[in-house]
């Protein structure tokens, strides 16, 4: 655990440098656009569990089993909002919010008939994120008409455990994934001060926190940039 926190913050570090060097850019050059986003999409559960929760998935010889994605936890969907800026023509920054709904399965089966699940009730699952994107654009989004990027999302939020019969549990978490999609103009201003764009807005999460899933995203956004 210690070593995946390690890498959060030296990622996050490496992102932050890079944002703080770019913003101190625009001292030196003329233009740069603001952008304002609103997305949400399917997220489709990866990567293998050992636990969720307070359930550790044991199997019948008291040895901890790691289950996919998919024996945990079902397909959902996320929503979210985010502000940012595009400098140099290419590189957009953006912090924003996002909401998951964490759907569990009712029974983990770490045996063909052996399994765990949750008692007094089945509880519920959200999960809260302050959200940091890097984005690198392959063409300059003002200027042509599909626009693909790449780069990286940094997640850290609460996920919340709430039922009518048990306690409520929050407890803070982080998750990293690589960002890929495009942007498509859909309108531009004649003075070229401002577009709109459709935009598919896309993750994969390959590391995250234990007691948060990790996804694969894939959405829509709509986005307005503007000068300031």
């Amino acid at each position: 655990m210690f070593k995946t926190y390690k890498l959060f913050f030296i990622l996050l570090s490496f992102i932050f440098g890079i944002a703080m060097s770019s913003q101190a850019g625009i001292v030196r050059v003329a233009k740069h656009l603001n952008m304002i986003e609103f997305y949400g999409g399917y997220a489709r559960p990866v990567g293998t569990y050992h636990r969720i929760d307070i359930i550790d998935f044991l199997n019948s010889q008291n040895r901890i089993v790691d289950l996919d994605a998919d024996k945990v936890y079902d397909k959902t969907f996320y929503v979210g909002f985010s502000y940012g800026q595009l400098m140099y023509n290419h590189i957009l920054y953006s912090i924003g919010f996002r909401y998951t709904e964490i759907k569990a399965k009712d029974t983990f089966w770490v045996e063909p008939n052996y399994g765990w699940s949750f008692t007094p009730e089945k509880p519920k699952f959200n999960q809260y994120d302050l959200d940091f994107n890097l984005n690198y654009f392959i063409n300059n989004p003002s200027h042509s008409l599909v626009s693909p990027y790449f780069g990286l999302g940094f997640h850290g939020g609460i996920t919340a455990v709430t039922g009518y019969q048990i306690e409520t549990t929050t407890d803070v978490t982080l998750a990293l994934g690589v960002n890929f999609g495009a942007d498509f103009t859909l309108w531009k201003a004649p003075d070229k001060r401002s577009l709109v764009t459709l935009s598919s807005v896309n993750e994969y999460q390959f590391v995250a926190s234990d007691k948060r899933p990790k996804y694969l995203n894939l959405g829509m956004a709509i986005k307005y940039y503007f000068r300031p």
